[in-house]
């Protein structure tokens, strides 16, 4: 009885761990950089599902329109520090950027 009862408490936080472990990418960012308004939508609906600290940063930066772009798809949040990659939290290298602001 007390075996099941490890196991099952097991699953159950392998299952949470999962669900609270989620890492952003560069793919979930990319529509943001974009045009595509249906692309960009689904992209700000998965930020708000996720709802972790980097995700409701990346949407900060859109609301109050501090995301910026690369020409080649990678989005930035401004601050007085420079240009703060949301993903890794470094500062990226000074280059082109265009404001992403809905």
């Amino acid at each position: 009885m007390t075996g099941s009862i490890v196991r099952v408490f097991l699953v159950l936080l392998v299952a949470l761990t999962s669900l609270t472990a989620h890492a952003l990418t560069n793919e979930e960012l990319a529509p943001l950089a974009g045009d595509d308004f249906e692309a960009k939508s689904a992209a700000i609906d998965k930020l708000i599902a996720t709802g972790d600290a980097q995700s409701v940063a990346v949407l900060n930066a859109l609301s109050d329109g501090s995301l910026v772009a690369t020409d080649d798809g990678h989005v930035y949040i401004q601050s007085d520090d420079g240009n703060k990659d949301p993903i890794t939290g470094k500062t990226a290298e000074k280059r082109r950027m265009r404001n992403r602001s809905p």
